[in-house]
């Protein structure tokens, strides 16, 4: 679950996620980053933060 997130994803950020129906690490990591660019609020560079984040949460 995001609620169980990694260090570098913010409870607002969790919950756009949550919106955009994508509630975990894995659905998060399944979306191309121009998917997740789409999600009103999310720049760019907030996208990579949060995808680098989820990929160091697996390793």
């Amino acid at each position: 679950m995001l609620s169980d997130s990694p260090k570098g994803i913010n409870v607002g950020d969790i919950k756009k996620f949550e919106d955009a129906r994508i509630y975990t690490c894995n659905g998060l990591m399944m979306h191309m980053k121009k998917n997740l660019t789409g999600i009103k609020g999310l720049s760019e560079a907030k996208v990579d933060k949060i995808c680098e984040a989820a990929e160091n949460h697996f390793s």
